[in-house]
């Protein structure tokens, strides 16, 4: 699942798995990508296809926006700590350690053509 300009930004449908793209324009067409009106659209459209597809995970990958909408709902995150401080209009909402904790650590193999270094980092919700 992600938001429009996420898509556009990506600028094709990601390989090997459904494309969900959350927008308000009226009529908006993308080849290749099922488009819904609402993240609760989106997600539960997502939650059916994982389904019928035997997945464990419904992934969100973007904007801010949308991030914003489903942090509330999530229950882990990938993420992707990267050693640069890029100029952006958009960041990913602050991960509290009161209520995440790292789970993992997965070992990165950076690629040659990588302009920085970077971690992942996988986050739980603690359970109230």
């Amino acid at each position: 699942v992600m938001g429009r300009k996420q898509f556009e930004t990506v600028g094709r449908p990601l390989p090997g798995r459904p494309n969900i793209i959350v927008t308000r324009q009226e009529g908006y067409r993308a080849e290749g990508v099922l488009v819904c009106k609402t993240v609760r659209e989106a997600l539960d459209k997502a939650q059916q296809i994982a389904r019928i597809e035997g997945a464990e995970e419904v992934m969100i990958i973007g904007g801010g926006d949308i991030y914003a909408q489903v942090m509330p709902l999530a229950d882990r995150l990938y993420i992707s700590h990267v050693d640069l401080a890029p100029h952006g209009d958009v960041y990913f909402p602050a991960i509290s350690v009161t209520d995440w904790a790292v789970i993992d650590l997965p070992e990165v193999q950076p690629h040659p053509k990588d302009e920085a270094t970077y971690r992942v980092k996988v986050y739980e919700r603690r359970k109230a």
